[in-house]
């Protein structure tokens, strides 16, 4: 027992420095790195990768433009997605991130200590390696990740039962489908989503997305009007020039083309990892017009926070944006986050039988022996089956 209590200390330990080491830093001012920083890095490595797969001849013309469209949307919509988070990566105030410090030293151990004696089982057998692997093995199944799937997309749909105006339900019920292959059930829960946004400009792209993605990556006249209307809202996000560009190539309107990935730049800080590129693709279109191509007009550099790379490691290939696109160990990573989210829910309100219920199903998918047996415990303290 005494090993045991050593061990926890060490591990509290671990934690409280985890969490107070990066407040620390941000007390002393500089702003902290972006996921999508690391993400355009990334994505500028596989245009140059394009390009010389290009010149020794793995791909073709066609091939490689196919590539740079899919690279560069990504490259956008990271972009974008890094905009919306700069105001929560700013440095703290001072005092306050003191304060906070101060607040996680005392509630951290406290908590941990009181959870302990609430929930904990220091009499619970150890789990042999083989039994773990074994699980690994189970989840790594296509028929185990597409039952976890479902499960997790019951769970959203009980929630949304209950409160159908949420829009990150919504959100999470169209990406689940979309990673089963559905993606009319996908359409159907983003067009909710637009509905219960009231037509925000970032759901309008969602869906407008997941209709591209539909059509073979053609843009349809449905999925450009909501385009169109995003960019009425939110004139400033390149997306919505983007896919109207490629809605003009795909129609052989060259000029009309140009014009909108000038508008794109136009939006553009002038050392964005994707102005190269569409720049190429301006002065390429300008050819075959046979004019000279026009200088675009961008906004100043951006701050591409270059410390961000020299301090963190760079993602892996499988850290992509699109849902679809997640390895076996990401797809399990979300559901496991989805069921901790409902194991949280489940702390508030206890006495939620229905709730634990749901929370059993879910652990007995996940082949989460310890979460299952202290979800039938509760349940059999409610009376439940």
């Amino acid at each position: 027992m005494t090993a045991f209590w050593i061990a926890a200390a060490a591990a509290t330990l671990l934690v409280l420095a985890f969490l107070v080491l990066p407040l620390a830093r941000k007390a002393k001012g500089g702003a902290l790195p972006q996921r999508a920083d690391f993400d355009l890095t990334v994505y500028k490595d596989q245009l140059s990768e394009v390009d010389r797969d290009l010149e020794r001849g793995v791909l073709n013309e066609n091939q490689a433009l196919a590539a740079r469209t899919e690279i560069e949307r990504r490259m956008l919509a990271a972009a974008a997605d890094g905009d919306k988070d700069a105001a929560a990566i700013t440095p703290a105030n001072a005092r306050l991130t003191g304060a906070l410090i101060i607040a996680i030293l005392v509630v951290v151990p406290l908590g941990a200590a009181g959870l302990y004696f609430t929930v904990g089982n220091p009499g619970l057998a150890d789990r042999p390696l083989s039994e773990r692997t074994a699980e690994r093995t189970q989840q790594a199944d296509p028929a185990v990740r597409e039952a976890q799937l479902r499960a997790m997309i019951q769970d959203i749909k009980a929630r949304l039962e209950k409160d159908p105006k949420d829009p990150r339900n919504w959100n999470i019920l169209g990406k689940a489908y979309e990673m089963l292959g559905d993606q009319k059930n996908a359409i159907g829960a983003f067009e909710k989503l637009v509905e219960v946004t009231d037509r925000h400009p970032d759901a309008l792209l969602i869906l407008a997305e997941a209709l591209f993605a539909d059509a073979g990556q053609v843009v349809t006249p449905d999925a450009l009007a909501l385009f169109k209307e995003a960019r009425t809202q939110d004139p400033t996000n390149p997306m919505t020039y983007y896919y109207a560009a490629l809605e003009r190539q795909q129609v052989d309107d060259l000029q009309g083309a140009m014009n909108e990935y000038l508008g794109l730049l136009s939006v553009s800080p002038s050392n964005g990892p994707w102005v190269p590129d569409i720049q190429g693709r301006i002065k390429a279109l300008a050819g075959e017009l046979g004019v000279e191509a026009p200088v675009a007009h961008m906004l100043p550099p951006a701050d591409l926070a270059p410390a961000a790379e020299a301090s963190a490691p760079g993602p892996s290939a499988a850290q992509v944006e699109q849902a679809q696109e997640m390895s076996p160990e990401e797809q399990q990573a979300m559901i496991r986050t989805m069921v901790e989210r409902l194991a949280a829910k489940m702390k508030e309100n206890p006495d939620d039988l229905a709730g634990w219920q749901r929370l059993a199903q879910a652990y007995t998918v996940l082949g989460d022996k310890t979460g299952l047996a202290e979800a039938e415990a509760q349940i059999k303290r409610l009376g439940g089956q």
